[in-house]
């Protein structure tokens, strides 16, 4: 046999074992595609999504947690400073639990400049029910009795927030500016109902609502010229307000009068009006 059939023999050889390797290669590529395509495998190799986890039920008011960095049952309170003489000099603000105080402030002075002169100090005006972990309690500045003479004398309602979370006192914007004794505080202490748009015989007509969580007020009520808010019973004009529930509120109207005069302000009727969250 010549060299040139021998060579045409092994390239007819080469061909068939390319051609037999080729259907293999086709045949098992066909079987991975069905194998892919079978649900049995697709379970093993495709990623199912992860359920999410079933969301728990959540209560109606979630209780109030700890207060970061502070113990358990605590709350805001105010210590004062005192002197030799048994003045005021200056007040800490603290968290106090049954067994120990936690300093959030040790100098309110240092912080409230305007109660350095000794007139002033602050009081616990509210601490508001069912506000989760806020936790913010609401200062008023009042004067000292006992280091001013004019202690009694009537004074605006001043107010401040306090955070001990933050332990910063925060400015509240829309507070309003009024005498304290036309206020009347909820059952739950969130809201402060007053009265104002006094003219010049002492006759308040309008009932107003701040929220002091929300710091936000509203108008609630308005009356007639001919008549007024103000009490005849006080020594100072004042008004003569009940809240029945924290969403309800009941307050006397009499009949409009003259400064000073105050058996001209006889009682017309009692009412309530609905405060709206």
């Amino acid at each position: 046999m010549s060299r040139t059939s021998k060579s045409r023999i092994g390239d007819h050889s080469d061909a068939k074992w390319f051609i037999i390797i080729g259907v293999l290669l086709t045949l098992f590529a066909g079987s991975v595609v069905l194998l892919v395509k079978s649900p049995q495998i697709r379970t093993i190799f495709v990623r199912l999504p992860v359920p999410a986890p079933e969301e728990a039920a959540q209560p109606e008011e979630a209780a109030a947690p700890a207060l970061e960095g502070l113990p358990e049952g605590g709350s805001v309170e105010l210590v004062d400073v005192a002197n030799a003489e048994g003045d005021i000099t200056d007040q800490k603000v603290v968290w106090r639990t049954g067994s120990s105080d936690t300093v959030l402030i040790e100098s309110v002075n240092t912080l409230l400049p305007a109660l350095e002169n000794g007139r002033r100090v602050l009081a616990l005006f509210a601490r508001p029910t069912g506000i989760g972990g806020l936790g913010r309690v609401f200062f008023s500045v009042q004067f000292d009795p006992f280091a001013d003479p004019e202690g009694d004398m009537p004074f605006p309602l001043q107010l401040i927030s306090f955070d001990p979370v933050l332990r910063a006192f925060i400015p509240l914007l829309n507070a309003p500016d009024v005498l304290s004794e036309r206020t009347a505080l909820s059952p739950n202490q969130h809201r402060i109902a007053y009265a104002d748009a006094e003219d010049e015989g002492e006759n308040l007509r309008e009932i107003w609502i701040y929220d002091l969580v929300k710091d936000k007020r509203s108008r609630v009520v308005t009356l007639a010229t001919s008549e007024s808010l103000t009490s005849p019973f006080e020594l100072r004009p004042g008004v003569q307000f009940a809240w029945k529930d924290p969403s309800l509120l009941q307050y006397k109207v009499y009949r409009a009068g003259e400064a000073g005069v105050s058996l001209e302000r006889q009682l017309i009727a009692t009412r309530t009006v609905k405060i709206e969250p």
